[in-house]
């Protein structure tokens, strides 16, 4: 990865957070830690939210937004850098994984919970929005929760994982969980909407380990960052080694390994 000029005034911030279930949602608490910690950023500070999943619930939660000091641009463009170009054996995969998703979503799989339930807390003046996948035919679907009456069905879906939960029908269609499609969807923001772009990715694993899923998760979280690597532009990636990929069981473990993040995709 290529060392970036520091930030600039004004600078867009596009927040994504990605799948995980409940350990994603702790390493992605310990995401949010270790910024503040590195940078004093907070969500808030973000121009754009995109939640996929438990990143879903997380951006729900998430309240108004607030303006991006230039001491914070700057100090998150000196942990950031541009993407390397994904391989043709990344893209090839990367294919694959998206056929194996609309797969999924021809299939729909329901489960018995009701996504629903799951909501703690919705912000009133939250500006996220977030990904499902509208099934038969399967299209993802991305939805700002302020631009809806139904914010908690927009929520649910992104989270309805296929066995696990019911399909959550919107507007006469069954939804499910937002990962079948991409655990991350980064591709959601591109280069030209904002200046420097922030994922977390609990399903995205670097290095040896991990697992099928969480390696093809990389495979296209490299693909959809292709156009940052072209633009040359700042993205900084959190996700866990394999070895934290295999041990993210242990919640408390994975918010500190999370705090503490190593830039490595």
């Amino acid at each position: 990865m290529t060392e970036l000029e520091v930030g600039h005034p004004n600078m867009n911030v596009a927040l994504i957070l990605g799948a995980g279930g409940s350990s994603g949602g702790a390493w992605t608490r310990g995401v949010f830690a270790g910024l503040k910690e590195r940078a004093s950023f907070v969500p808030t500070m973000s121009h754009s939210i995109t939640g996929t999943s438990i990143g879903a619930f997380i951006a729900g939660r998430i309240g108004a937004r607030e303006p991006l000091p230039q001491n914070v641009a700057a100090a998150l463009t000196s942990i950031a850098s541009a993407p390397d170009a994904p391989s043709r054996t990344e893209r090839i995969a990367a294919s694959v994984r998206l056929v194996a998703g609309k797969t999924i979503g021809w299939i729909q799989p329901p489960g018995r919970a009701d996504a629903r339930t799951w909501i703690r807390h919705i912000e009133d003046d939250t500006y996220a929005q977030v990904v499902s996948l509208a099934c038969r035919p399967p299209a993802r679907r991305a939805v700002r929760l302020d631009a809806t009456d139904r914010p908690d069905l927009e929520i649910a879906a992104s989270g309805a994982i296929p066995l696990g939960a019911k399909p959550v029908e919107i507007d006469g269609r069954a939804h499910l969980d937002g990962a079948i499609w991409s655990v991350s969807n980064a591709d959601l923001v591109s280069p030209t909407q904002a200046d420097l772009l922030i994922v977390s990715a609990p399903l995205v694993s670097s290095g040896p380990g991990g697992s099928l899923v969480s390696r093809s998760g990389r495979h296209q979280l490299r693909v959809e960052l292709a156009p940052w690597a072209e633009a040359n532009k700042p993205v900084i990636v959190a996700c866990p080694t394999g070895t934290q990929y295999g041990e993210r069981g242990n919640l408390e473990q994975h918010e500190r390994d999370g705090r503490q993040f190593i830039l490595d995709l």
